[in-house]
């Protein structure tokens, strides 16, 4: 099921260029539609790429989320209507504090207190680890004008693993995935598109999606993204199959 083409180029090229995919386009459960959604992702552009993706892995629409860059920025009323609305929220701040408000780590886990203590009588809201960003000029220039940098980013996730389990909130700790090829972003900031799907499909795994195990969920994105789909040589799906497994 691909619901993007009016938006997006063909399937090849969607698999080189994701990260070019525009928030506004594409479709959103919690904004195009005023039913329930299955999963609701808080955050910024890595959170809208996931719901994105889930979306396009499982051919749902009861997958989306409430866009914004800061967990103050979000409203009250969004808070309500997710409540109503969301079976599972994903939590996913982080980037646009470490990179531009320049937010000490104890005073984003404040922030995020905040958030979780208004979302307390939702049954089940789940924290996300910080994605890595490879290192570019911003990040290696002196001073840094991005924060973003490994050590920095494994301070926030160090302390928003506390508070998850202070608020007793799960945590989902995508570090195993993102951390071998924490430098393939194409765009020098999203993941690269090959650890973003197995990212995405963990994280729908943890919240209770799946209804296949996510081993063979793994296999059959494999199966479908490199045979018969892409302008990919079934020599370069063998090599892929051996590698990314």
């Amino acid at each position: 099921m691909d619901i993007y083409n009016e938006h997006d180029t063909s399937f090849a090229m969607q698999g080189r260029w994701r990260h070019k995919w525009d928030p506004h386009y594409g479709w959103n459960c919690f904004r195009d539609t005023k039913g329930e959604c299955d999963l609701c992702s808080v955050g910024s552009s890595h959170s809208n790429r996931l719901h994105r993706i889930v979306t396009e892995l499982l051919g749902t629409q009861k997958s989306g989320g409430v866009r914004s860059q800061f967990p103050q920025e979000i409203s009250m009323e969004s808070i309500e209507s997710m409540k109503a609305r969301c079976k599972n929220i994903v939590i996913g701040y982080g980037q646009h504090d470490i990179a531009f408000g320049k937010t000490l780590p104890e005073s984003f886990a404040d922030q995020m207190r905040e958030l979780l203590y208004k979302l307390r009588d939702h049954p089940r809201v789940f924290g996300r680890s910080v994605n890595y960003n490879p290192l570019g000029d911003e990040k290696l220039t002196c001073p840094p004008t991005d924060n973003r940098n490994p050590a920095f980013i494994d301070d926030y996730n160090n302390v928003m693993e506390q508070v998850y389990a202070e608020m007793e909130r799960p945590w989902i700790d995508t570090r195993w995935i993102v951390e071998p090829l924490w430098d393939s972003a194409v765009d020098w900031n999203h993941l690269h598109f090959k650890v973003e799907f197995v990212h995405s499909l963990f994280i729908a795994d943890q919240i209770g999606l799946l209804d296949v195990p996510l081993d063979k969920a793994l296999l059959e994105w494999i199966d479908n993204e490199f045979l018969g789909k892409t302008d990919v040589t079934e020599t370069d799906y063998k090599k892929c199959r051996k590698e990314d497994m």
